[in-house]
């Protein structure tokens, strides 16, 4: 009993929940290696959740990343590529700043699900302007980026769908609701 615990010992799998591997046991001891698997499989879970949860930046970033997986898997054709990068919500860190903090001040919705720089194409003229570019929990916000001043404001639920370029562009399209189009000028 006494090697069986030492030779466990030296021999556990790391705190990676995908390490997989097990030491042998010999057949008497089947059973308990078993039990012991999963109490030690369990014990790494646990160390897990509790680093998330002690660190509530860590666990927002992993609440991010679990969205983001949700929309773009099997959808976006270079999401395995961008995995690996580390997801940012608010790109522009418009929580600290004091323009964006006035213009918000009177709404609910405060909880920014993206934000960074875009660059908007005009229909008529096909010319790209700088644009900040904000999503809220209910609202699609597009900014002058000096100014912050509110150039269209758009209700999610107005939004009927969004497409993606399938090049490396970075190129997107809001379509809004024909329904709901009369309310927002052409972009």
């Amino acid at each position: 009993v006494y090697m069986f615990l030492i030779r466990l010992r030296d021999n556990l799998p790391s705190l990676s929940l995908h390490d997989k591997r097990w030491p042998e046991a010999p057949e008497r001891f089947k059973h308990v290696s078993l039990e012991l698997k999963q109490i030690h499989h369990r014990w790494r879970a646990k160390c897990i959740r509790d680093r998330y949860n002690g660190d509530p930046k860590l666990k927002r970033k992993l609440l991010e990343k679990t969205r983001a997986s949700t929309l773009f898997r099997g959808k976006k054709m270079l999401y395995s590529k961008t995995v690996k990068v580390p997801f940012r919500a608010d790109r522009l860190n418009l929580r600290e700043n004091q323009r964006w903090n006035k213009l918000i001040a009177d709404t609910d919705d405060k909880r920014i699900i993206w934000s960074d720089n875009v660059h908007k194409v005009n229909r008529s003229s096909g010319k790209a302007v700088p644009k900040v570019l904000v999503v809220l929990r209910s609202l699609v916000l597009l900014l002058e980026p000096k100014s912050f001043a509110i150039q269209y404001r758009i209700n999610l639920t107005h939004i009927q769908q969004v497409s993606l370029s399938v090049h490396n562009d970075f190129h997107f399209i809001l379509h809004i609701d024909p329904v709901s189009s009369h309310l927002y000028p052409v972009m």
